[in-house]
């Protein structure tokens, strides 16, 4: 702090000088890849130095690092910015970093009803098609068909470092017995009958289109 001074209307002028850093820096990043080189842009107040910690057991004393993480993880990065005269002031953040998208799901199901259970890896977002026409952007949809067959279900898995597309066939069979199965199978005997009939149903699964491995 200075004296007053006058300014031309006669008033008092103040005059203060901060001496305490304010440490602040801004990611280029975040979430971050484990590809990819993140800029660490320090825009910290009346700083002469300055020590960073980025949070998997690697530091920096430049003022604006770029720093690569060989992991996925969720790091904690810290700056102490120090003034001339000793003083300091410390500021976090948290940043996110991800490994590639790998698209991968399991289905399981009764009937023409199947649950497509997702397990991809750091994906964000999903895309199915079903292979009849229907699609969903759920992350684990539940789908009835409305005939049985062999269908290629696409998911596409996005993610904030890349997407990634996985392609299967799932087999579909069908619930219950149509009536024409039904005529086709069932036999009652003897005929004509007397005190005791005999029912005999045969069950054939639907033909699978699955190629011979």
């Amino acid at each position: 702090y200075t004296p007053p001074s006058r300014s031309l209307s006669g008033l008092p002028l103040f005059f203060f000088f901060f001496t305490s850093a304010t440490a602040i820096f801004f990611p280029s990043a975040n979430p971050a890849c484990v590809t990819d080189s993140v800029q660490f842009t320090n825009l910290s107040f009346n700083a002469a130095s300055y020590h960073w910690d980025f949070g998997d057991g690697n530091t920096s004393t430049l003022q604006s690092p770029t720093h690569l993480y060989a992991s996925p993880n969720t790091y904690v990065v810290e700056l102490i910015a120090f003034t001339a005269n000793g003083g300091s002031d410390t500021t976090t953040q948290s940043i996110d970093v991800y490994g590639a998208t790998n698209a991968m799901y399991w289905v399981n199901g009764t009937g023409q009803t199947m649950n497509f259970v997702d397990g991809s890896t750091y994906a964000t977002a999903w895309s199915w098609d079903f292979g009849d026409g229907g699609n969903s952007f759920q992350q684990n949809p539940t789908y009835t068909y409305t005939a049985p067959g062999v269908y290629d279900v696409t998911l596409i898995a996005f993610g904030p470092c890349n997407n990634d597309t996985i392609i299967t066939q799932v087999q579909v069979f069908a619930t219950g017995l149509s009536e024409n199965a039904l005529q086709n199978s069932l036999q009652v005997y003897p005929t004509p009958a007397g005190n005791q009939i005999n029912v005999l149903i045969e069950i054939h699964p639907p033909p699978s289109n699955h190629p011979s491995w």
